[in-house]
């Protein structure tokens, strides 16, 4: 079995430097003072992100990350998946709001 490679396109290199210099212009920004927490009293709690993290995890890598996700009918597993995602939301407005 052969794997083809591909070269890296470099209109994903482009994107990539945008979204870094545009991040990087948002933190820099003087007018944008809300966005720079450098020196606040409320800032994202280590445990809050890690938590949001683990959450995310558990929703994309299911039964390989988190608590085993057990077989049941379509409408039990929904409702297991809302409430997770609920929990997702919860964490990072929380962490986001901080």
């Amino acid at each position: 079995m052969t794997i083809e490679r591909r070269p890296l396109h470099v209109e994903r290199l482009d994107t990539l430097d945008r979204v870094a210099d545009e991040l990087l212009e948002a933190y820099l920004d003087p007018d944008a003072r809300e966005m720079q927490h450098i020196g606040s009293y409320e800032l994202p709690t280590e445990a809050g992100v890690e938590r949001a993290l683990e959450i995310a995890r558990e929703l994309l890598f299911p039964g390989y990350a988190g608590p085993d996700v057990p077989r049941s009918d379509r409408a039990e597993l929904r409702a297991l998946l809302r409430g997770r995602v609920e929990e997702l939301r919860v964490a990072l407005q929380r962490q986001v709001y901080r």
